[in-house]
């Protein structure tokens, strides 16, 4: 895979769990493309409710702890930081 920037982003528990579970093998189980994952991340797009549950699932059977919010976070710190440029 080839390097990529890790800005402030890739710090939360959810870019994390991106990143250590793999982009790729994360867009497999869910059946989206990586780009999406690589939006939600970066938080240009909001997350439909259903993917964010099934990646609780998908954590949880890896025996990692990440709630809805931990994986909202990105697209609130995105949406907080547009509102304050206005």
């Amino acid at each position: 895979m080839p390097a990529r920037s890790k800005g402030k982003r890739w710090k939360t528990k959810f870019a994390r769990f991106v990143d250590t579970f793999g982009a790729q093998n994360l867009a497999a189980e869910l059946n989206v493309s990586r780009d999406a994952l690589y939006k939600w991340v970066a938080g240009a797009v909001h997350m439909r409710p259903v993917r964010a549950m099934e990646i609780v699932k998908i954590a949880r059977r890896r025996k990692i702890v990440i709630s809805l919010d931990e994986i909202y976070q990105n697209f609130d710190e995105a949406r907080g930081s547009l509102s304050r440029k206005s």
